[in-house]
């Protein structure tokens, strides 16, 4: 069996025929979080279409594909656990509904910012940096720092789908109170949504309606939010290992809606968090930097911050609540950055030679140089101090020369 582990789609491995079949066996028979169904592909096919009410069907047509492939499962085995279980996947490309569930997506997210705003969860890529420059420059360097770095194990299947429609519930609710106290003769509330667009959500949803030929614009009525939902988690149903699996506890990794109501479900633990010990724990004294990118925490203070009740609490891998757990992770990489604190430096972390391109691969020389001009813009945009910044740009070269690249094209790539 030929395939890629957990982590390692850079490198291709042989599985025994048998180790493989029993680590995906013993991940999908987790009863915990999957249930055996016993049906054909038609029994499954309407066990998804009737999960969702006839109303929603005829409210959002362009929600739901007729001609829908049924959602299927795979793993990747993790070499940590020596290949016994793996990561789930279930590919829920067009599937029955993708589409309604993507709108929903886009406007959970930009609901969520706009009524539980904290700072844990909610920063895209260059406002991470951006912080974290900002807070090494006022830290003085007298300060001794600590790290903390912790990954959210499974967060898509460890919350229970009871708490997650909860959280749904909540954000919904406050949403809605929000805007009926602006517009008390509403007679119902509405979001719009452009699920043409990407990043930040808030940029593409606004509530009511909106006409514009230019985007992809879907209008979603709130109070039908929490049935897609709840509906979204009765049809996670898909084929895998040859027959039919229902899964019974969190949302299934490739659903299109699992990543914003998982987020949202661990956000509103942070901000509860937040609005009781944040404001204690934000002294100069304790100097805390704190911050969640999907399932990685990411948590900076002082030796005597340690000592504090809330970040004692905040560190506590039972901290989300079982089940949902914390792992200690042994390393300073954040985002693809080594984050040093005690030199307060931010250096990319370098691939591995089986991560780039080969230099023989189909396509032009500017698309095979594509990765370097990448990497080398985020070496520029976020490496801290900026004088580390032409000797992470030469070791990149040298990678880039030693998988067989003409030294004359990698160093005009990046005009060294």
């Amino acid at each position: 069996m030929i395939h890629h582990g957990d982590h390692e789609q850079f490198r291709t491995t042989i599985f025994c025929p048998k180790l493989y079949c029993q680590g995906a066996l013993n991940t999908w028979s987790d009863i915990d979080l999957f249930e055996r169904l016993d049906y054909t592909g038609q029994q499954a096919r309407v066990a998804i279409t009737s999960a969702f009410p006839l109303y929603l069907l005829k409210r959002y047509p362009w929600g739901f594909r007729k001609q829908a492939a049924l959602p299927y499962g795979f793993v990747f085995l993790k070499r940590k656990k020596q290949s016994t279980k793996g990561r789930t996947l279930i590919s829920y490309f067009q599937s029955y509904q993708a589409n309604l569930l993507k709108a929903v997506s886009r406007a959970l997210d930009s609901m969520l910012q706009q009524m539980r705003p904290q700072i844990m969860g909610q920063l895209n890529t260059p406002a991470i940096w951006a912080r974290l420059h900002r807070y090494f420059e006022d830290v003085h360097t007298d300060i001794t720092l600590t790290l903390v770095n912790h990954d959210l194990v499974g967060v898509f299947n460890s919350v229970p789908q009871e708490r997650l429609l909860d959280a749904v519930n909540q954000l919904v609710n406050a949403w809605t109170v929000e805007h009926l106290l602006h517009f008390p003769d509403l007679q119902s509330v509405t979001i719009t949504v452009d699920i043409s667009a990407k990043g930040d959500p808030t940029q593409s949803t606004f509530s009511g309606s909106y006409r514009k030929s230019a985007y992809n614009l879907k209008k979603i009525y709130v109070q039908d939010i929490l049935t897609v939902v709840r509906s979204s988690l009765s049809s996670h149903i898909f084929s895998a290992l040859g027959c039919f699996w229902k899964q019974i506890r969190g949302a299934g990794i490739g659903s299109q809606i699992s990543p914003s109501f998982s987020n949202l479900a661990v956000t509103i633990v942070e901000r509860t968090w937040q609005q009781i010990d944040l404001e204690t724990l934000d002294q100069p004294r304790f100097a805390f930097f704190g911050i969640r990118y999907v399932n990685n925490r990411f948590i900076i203070a002082t030796e005597e911050a340690e000592l504090h009740p809330g970040f004692l609490m905040l560190r506590d891998l039972d901290f989300y609540g079982h089940p949902v757990e914390l792992e200690v992770v042994d390393d300073d990489l954040l985002v693809g950055f080594s984050v040093d604190v005690r030199q307060r430096t931010v250096q990319y972390r370098q691939p591995d030679l089986r991560q780039i391109r080969d230099c023989v691969s189909a396509g032009s020389v500017r698309l095979r140089m594509s990765g370097l001009k990448s990497r080398a813009h985020l070496i520029r945009k976020y490496t801290y101090p900026q004088d580390l910044i032409s000797a992470s740009l030469f070791a990149l070269a040298n990678l880039y020369v030693q998988k067989s690249f003409a030294r004359q094209d990698v160093f005009s790539a990046l005009r060294m």
